[in-house]
């Protein structure tokens, strides 16, 4: 499930210690920061960060043409720098992260300026406005949200032994009505009557609260036209009709096909509509194990620390606080009359100071105490987190120059692994995915 999560700065139920003090050292959201801006780094150190090369050949000259245009696709339609940190977000908290790479293609009226009509008595003249049929098309990507996304078998230990690939999407109504309308859906009266899953409902539910939003998913109470439904995108195989295969295919084996459906019922069904007849996902995982698919990374391995320290300062701060408010303890056989209230200059009438009142606190070396506890499990988390360490570390030879560079160093060579691996397995495969879509979908 989601839930509270410890990037987002909030307590979740691994909370121990339940005070007045209430705050939450975002230390993990700070590691995760500097991992994320560290891969970042590392997969685009310049703006030429891949290259293309000619395999027929070999002549470089040949691959210039091809390298310019993907470096157009990247930079321009997909964007990848943007869409990229979103992904190593994930990455890092989950251990594995998914990037979807598909061809955009549509085309609009839109009513644009066309030119300025001059003003006959002076002023900035008027804009005469007219519709011209603009298409967005070229390479796009999103990283999806791993709650939504599933692989079958979990065993699978790569996308390529996966018999079964599917998400959960959220459309809105007048998605659902325009592919009815072209004839691509069936059965859509199954779309209009489930709304949404219940499960991913619940799901939608807990990240809105986990991000601190405020918002609900889309209710029933709300006009048809705002309703999202939910359906799955599955990429399989499966046995189509004839028509669907190349004259030079067995007919009696599986195809990869795309399934779109609304609880347990097709909508679409057609062979994958792709040149590369892939599933339209790149994964990156780290620490995965053999015989699993999915990976474990700092989000996992953080956590204890991460509450321990919280509750530690928040012991501290209470500490503080009745330091800085203690109980008085008074005598009232030593008192003249009711006692006053508490204030600055409030007069006491005792027949003895010392017997009459007496303040009672926590002792002070508690409070020294618990900032080195916690100041010891900061140090030790920054240590364990894996990013590249600060000025703000706490460890032993960090507090020098030189060793400070000793650490950083130490700590860039499981960072440079993480990025020959998401290279590898998502940026070149996402290149080539691109290029044939292009191939594929450009006039």
């Amino acid at each position: 499930g989601t839930g509270p999560r410890h990037e987002h700065a909030r307590h979740d139920a691994g909370r121990r210690y339940f005070g007045r003090s209430d705050v939450y050292l975002p230390i993990y959201r700070r590691e995760r920061a500097k991992l994320v801006s560290t891969l970042s780094r590392g997969l685009f150190p310049s703006d030429d960060y891949f290259d293309v090369s000619d395999r027929g050949t070999g002549d470089p000259e040949r691959a210039k043409p091809v390298k310019a245009y993907m470096q157009w696709e990247v930079e321009r339609n997909a964007k990848v720098r943007t869409f990229i940190k979103p992904f190593l977000y994930q990455l890092i908290d989950y251990g594995t992260a998914v990037l979807k790479t598909w061809y955009r293609k549509e085309l609009r009226s839109e009513v644009q300026v066309q030119r300025m009509m001059p003003a006959l008595m002076g002023g900035a003249g008027t804009p005469q406005f007219g519709l011209q049929k603009c298409s967005y098309e070229g390479m796009a990507i999103s990283p999806r949200n791993l709650n939504y996304w599933y692989i079958y078998p979990t065993i699978a230990e790569s996308l390529e032994q996966a018999q079964l690939v599917f998400e959960d999407i959220d459309v809105p109504r007048s998605y659902v009505e325009y592919m009815r309308d072209i004839g691509r859906w069936k059965n859509t009266d199954e779309v209009l009557r489930f709304w949404q899953l219940p499960e991913h409902e619940r799901q939608v539910r807990e990240l809105l609260s986990a991000h601190g939003t405020g918002l609900t998913p889309p209710g029933l109470n709300l006009p048809e036209m705002a309703l999202q439904y939910t359906v799955s995108e599955v990429f399989t195989f499966l046995k189509l009709p004839a028509r669907a295969y190349l004259p030079f295919e067995d007919k009696r084996l599986p195809i990869p096909v795309r399934i779109v459906m609304v609880n347990e019922t097709p909508v679409e069904v057609d062979r994958n509509p792709f040149y590369h007849q892939r599933p339209p996902y790149q994964v990156a995982r780290i620490d995965w194990e053999p015989g699993f698919f999915y990976g474990t990374a700092g989000g996992k391995l953080f956590r204890g620390l991460q509450i321990l320290a919280n509750d530690f300062m928040n012991q501290t701060n209470d500490n503080g606080i009745y330091a800085m408010n203690p109980m008085a303890v008074l005598n009232l056989s030593y008192m003249h009359g009711a006692p006053p209230r508490f204030a600055p200059g409030a007069v006491f009438h005792t027949t003895d100071v010392k017997q009459a009142i007496d303040f009672i606190r926590p002792p002070w070396e508690q409070a020294q105490w618990g900032l080195q506890q916690t100041q010891f499990i900061m140090g030790m988390a920054q240590d364990m987190g894996g990013a590249p360490p600060d000025r703000a570390t706490q460890s032993r030879g960090a507090k020098t120059a030189t060793g400070m560079q000793i650490l950083q160093r130490n700590a860039m060579v499981p960072q440079q692994d993480i990025v020959e691996d998401i290279e590898g397995d998502v940026m070149v495969p996402m290149l080539m995915q691109a290029w044939k879509n292009a191939l594929q979908y450009r006039d």
